[in-house]
């Protein structure tokens, strides 16, 4: 995975989940009405969900032809970006043992 697939894919998460959590608090916008646990979440989704796309296009890309499979894979990704980019992860490690 390249700097820059990583990097394209965490803006793209970060500036969705920024857009929620905006506008969640958006009738008297303050900090204290930002939930600490949601941006927690978002923040770990928003790490992970390079990981879960790269995991998504691996398995996706042997099964169905590419354009069936890009219409769907972001939201996918983006619901499932923290046990889709664990299970990337721990492969990484198993595969370089």
């Amino acid at each position: 995975m390249s700097k820059k697939f990583y990097l394209s894919y965490f803006s793209y998460a970060a500036v969705i989940y920024s857009l929620i959590l905006l506008f969640s608090a958006w009738p008297e916008f303050s900090v204290d009405r930002l939930n600490v646990q949601l941006l927690s979440f978002f923040t770990v989704s928003s790490v992970l969900f390079p990981f879960a796309v790269a995991l998504t296009e691996r398995i996706n890309q042997r099964a169905t032809r590419a354009a069936h499979w890009n219409r769907w894979v972001g939201f996918i990704c983006l619901i499932f970006a923290i046990p889709l980019g664990v299970i990337f992860l721990l492969a990484q490690v198993i595969k370089k043992r």
